[in-house]
């Protein structure tokens, strides 16, 4: 018998199922409702530039590698279409934001004043 024509009988006759498992694709979710001030869009989705260092994006990802996770995460200049700087770690925590702060700080012109974005 198909599950749907299970739950419709279910439905029908008033039983619900309070064990449920878990959604597999649905793992972690760093979302915590509105705690904090919420950034200007500066960007209104328009992530093309003229020129290098007017827009950079940034975000962080989590790879699976044989003996766990790895966390890149590179800093994308929409201008120039480069990565400029780039860190990875096993834990995606401040110390690796920090070092990537440290290499783009590095590599930035001094007459640079770049839009951040990330999301």
């Amino acid at each position: 018998m198909s599950h749907k024509s299970v739950l419709k009988v279910m439905r029908r006759m008033g039983l619900e199922c309070r064990i449920r498992r878990p959604n597999p694709y649905r793992k972690y979710s760093s979302y915590r409702d509105e705690t904090g001030a919420r950034a200007e869009n500066l960007l209104n989705r328009d992530f093309t530039a003229d020129r290098p260092w007017v827009k950079l994006g940034t975000d962080v990802t989590e790879f699976r590698v044989a003996d766990g996770k790895a966390y890149p995460a590179p800093v994308y200049d929409m201008g120039s279409k480069e990565i400029v700087a780039w860190d990875v770690s096993r834990h995606p925590d401040m110390a690796q934001q920090r070092r990537l702060l440290a290499m783009l700080e590095e590599k930035l012109p001094e007459d640079a004043d770049p839009i951040p974005h990330s999301d």
